[in-house]
């Protein structure tokens, strides 16, 4: 990854793209599929970790920084969850459910920077200067929410807070950061040579899956670690081989894709995607390969005069 950025845009946009295509495939298959399943090996953990990559630029952990998240990622989360519950009904799954009417992640994102700053704010209290022991410090909270959510928290209270979210990704989102901050990784996976590795390995992994369930083939964390390195390497490829016009759109959609993210469930309601479940599955594929990227464009004209208006884009994005 270079200094922002626009590759960095490329992969959110990529990510974004991948949320919705999962979606989408949620909504117009009769059952899940070998895409599905792949997609959802690590498209979130991915996501966590460009969210991560973030993270080293951050010099300050105070109150300050909890403000801003709490504005940018609690205000959204409330705002437009509680419009798109009042819109498709379901108050009791939008409040205790961990997945919060789709909304979980703008929630565990919040906690896991909230977590995250306060272990950075002791670490830099306590003046730790050796790389193992920042390490072994940062992934911390993650054995104690596995500890914690599961022996000591109803099961309730770990849906009310998405204990397993914030803990499955917590350790993505490290592994982010620690990507962003040291150079050698940084150079490392900016090799060429390692990038058509990474790529090759993609490409294998994705193969592989269509005949063996990729979780039951060694540590399930090592299994996705693999994949949104490999991942990364593939778009790497992808980025300096597409045209300028075509990476221009996705960077886009990589700037907007908080918008994408909380407005495409709107979106999804309008569309009857139910008639895709009688073609053949490649034009399956193909048709939600389709709708996912008209959702997206949709999803961006809509959310455009939202973006204008100097209120509804703080209320509703927590955008100043």
């Amino acid at each position: 990854m270079n200094n922002r950025d626009t590759f960095l845009d490329f992969c959110k946009g990529i990510a974004i793209f991948l949320v919705v295509l999962g979606h989408v495939l949620e909504k117009s298959m009769h059952q899940m599929n070998n895409l599905y399943d792949f997609i959802y090996l690590f498209h979130m953990p991915f996501f966590f970790m460009l969210s991560g990559y973030l993270a080293w630029r951050v010099k300050r952990f105070d109150i300050s920084l909890f403000k801003k998240k709490a504005r940018t990622l609690l205000l959204p989360c409330i705002v437009v969850g509680l419009l798109f519950t009042m819109i498709n009904g379901g108050y009791d799954a939008f409040l205790f459910s961990e997945f919060h009417n789709g909304y979980w992640f703008l929630w565990s994102l919040f906690c896991i920077w909230c977590l995250f700053a306060s272990v950075k704010w002791f670490i830099s209290l306590c003046r730790i200067k050796n790389i193992l022991i920042e390490i072994g410090i940062l992934l911390l909270p993650f054995f104690l929410i596995k500890v914690g959510g599961q022996y000591l928290l109803s099961p309730n209270i770990n849906g009310c807070l998405s204990i397993g979210f914030t803990g499955a990704f917590y350790r993505f989102f490290i592994m982010g950061y620690l990507i962003g901050k040291y150079d050698n990784i940084k150079k490392w996976l900016q090799n060429n040579k390692v990038n058509i590795a990474g790529m090759i390995g993609f490409v294998l992994m994705f193969l592989i899956s269509y005949f063996v369930d990729l979780k039951h083939i060694g540590p399930f964390t090592i299994v996705q670690i693999l994949l949104c390195l490999s991942f990364l390497c593939f778009l790497r490829i992808l980025y300096n081989r597409l045209s300028n016009r075509i990476c221009k759109r996705i960077e886009k959609y990589g700037c907007r894709s908080l918008d994408i993210y909380v407005f495409h469930y709107f979106v999804l309601l309008l569309l009857n995607l139910t008639i895709v479940k009688e073609f053949a599955a490649p034009i399956q594929y193909i048709t939600a390969i389709f709708s996912a990227w008209c959702v997206i464009e949709v999803t961006l004209f809509l959310s455009y005069p939202i973006e204008k208006n100097k209120y509804l884009r703080l209320y509703l994005l927590g955008k100043k």
